[in-house]
Parts: structure tokens; C-alpha cells; sequence
């Protein structure tokens, strides 16, 4: 994890990266613009999966939290290629909650066998296995 982290956060001063047994990671910035730039980069990575990026504060519990906000990754198969926008996109995953981004193949238009779109969902809201749409004429 220690040189996933450099290589990815490296560029803004990393003085320190420590991991705790219960497998959260604190990262020591050698500024506080360089811990800035990291919070506000948008959305990481591991593995696949997100990672959870925050300010570290004296007040805070070295505990993993219930999350009650998650974001998960939507197929979207048999997409017509004509809806694969950035707007047409973002409407889409709006049917299901808060569309943020969609991965590298969906925005570079390669493996055109379904569109990828990450979203922030409610843990408690239940998902629709299937989204059904009409677009309007002209659109």
C-alpha cells in the first residue's frame, strides 16, 4: 500500500505513510497544500475499489465507520452507442442516484459492450436491478 501511495499522491510532499492493524492508512503531507490538493483530487482508487479520503483530526477514531453513502460501479450492457455522453450518461445514472464518473474505457468509447458509470448510493435505498428508459424526440 505504501508504494500505491506514493505513486499516486507522491507528487504532493509526502512526508509519511503509516497503516494501522485495523487496515486504515494515515498519510503525513510535508504541507498543507499538498494534503489540500489530495482532498480535493475527487474520487481514488485501490484495487478497484474507492478509497475513503479524510482530513485527519485529534478528535478522530481510529475505527472503520459504518458508511452509510457508498459508491458502486453500474454496468450499463446493450447501451446504444448514440446515448453514450457525457450528459446522456449522467442523466442515466441519475435514474439510479448520483452519477460522479464513468471509467476510462466508457470515456475513451473502447470495449463498446457496456458502459461503466461510478455512483453514490444510499446504503438503505434499494437498487433497481434494471433501469428502463424513453428519450424524447430529438434528443
Amino acid at each position: 500500500m505504501n508504494g500505491y501511495i506514493q505513486r499516486l499522491w507522491g507528487k504532493h510532499g509526502i512526508n509519511k505513510v503509516s497503516m494501522s492493524k485495523n487496515g486504515i492508512v494515515l498519510v503525513r503531507f510535508d504541507s498543507g497544500m499538498g494534503k489540500d490538493e489530495v482532498l480535493q483530487g475527487g474520487i481514488y482508487h485501490f484495487d478497484n475499489k474507492p478509497l475513503v479520503v479524510k482530513a485527519w483530526s485529534p478528535y478522530m477514531e481510529f475505527t472503520q465507520e459504518e458508511l452509510y453513502i457508498v459508491l458502486i460501479w453500474v454496468n450499463l450492457p446493450g447501451l446504444d452507442f448514440k446515448y453514450w455522453s457525457p450528459k446522456g450518461l449522467s442523466k442515466i445514472g441519475s435514474l439510479y442516484r448520483k452519477p460522479l464518473m464513468v471509467d476510462q474505457n466508457t470515456e475513451r468509447k473502447l470495449g463498446l459492450s457496456f458502459a461503466r458509470l461510478l455512483i453514490e448510493v444510499e446504503m438503505k435505498v434499494e437498487l433497481p436491478d434494471k433501469v428502463f428508459f424513453k428519450m424524447r424526440e430529438g434528443s
